[in-house]
C-alpha cells in the first residue's frame, strides 16, 4: 500500500515504468523502452506473470520483436523468503513478463515512503 502511495504523491523516478504503459499502446512503444534499458545498461526488476514472490533482476544484453530478453548477471528475488539466487545470464520468455523497472525507481519509491511514516 505505501509504494502505491507514493507513486501517486510523487512521480520521481518511476518514469520508466510508466512509459511502459503509455508507449505500450503504438505497438513499438515497448521495444523503445526496452533497447533504452539496453543502451543505459540499467538493472532492472522484472515481475513474472502469475508468479506474485518471484522476480528476477538483471541487465538487458540482448531482446526481440517477442519481448524475449536475454539478461546477464540475472538473479531471482524471492520476495516472501527475501532471499537471492544467482543465474548468471539466461533467456527470459517475454511471455512471462508482467512488469519491467528500474531497480533505482524501487530503491526511490521505498526511500520516499520511509520518510513519509517519520513525517
Amino acid at each position: 500500500m505505501c509504494l502505491s502511495l507514493c507513486y501517486s504523491s510523487y512521480n520521481v523516478a518511476i518514469t520508466d515504468t510508466l512509459l511502459l504503459v503509455h508507449e505500450w499502446t503504438d505497438g513499438r512503444g515497448f521495444q523503445n523502452l526496452i533497447f533504452r534499458f539496453l543502451q543505459s545498461k540499467a538493472r532492472i526488476q522484472i515481475w513474472l506473470f502469475e508468479q506474485k514472490d518471484l522476480r528476477i533482476e538483471g541487465r538487458i544484453i540482448g531482446f526481440d520483436e517477442y519481448m524475449n530478453l536475454v539478461l546477464d548477471d540475472a538473479e531471482e528475488v524471492n520476495v516472501k523468503k527475501k532471499s537471492r539466487k544467482a543465474l548468471g545470464r539466461i533467456l527470459l520468455k517475454g511471455d512471462n513478463i508482467t512488469l519491467m523497472m528500474n531497480t533505482y525507481a524501487l530503491i526511490i519509491s521505498l526511500f520516499i515512503c520511509a520518510i513519509d511514516t517519520f513525517y
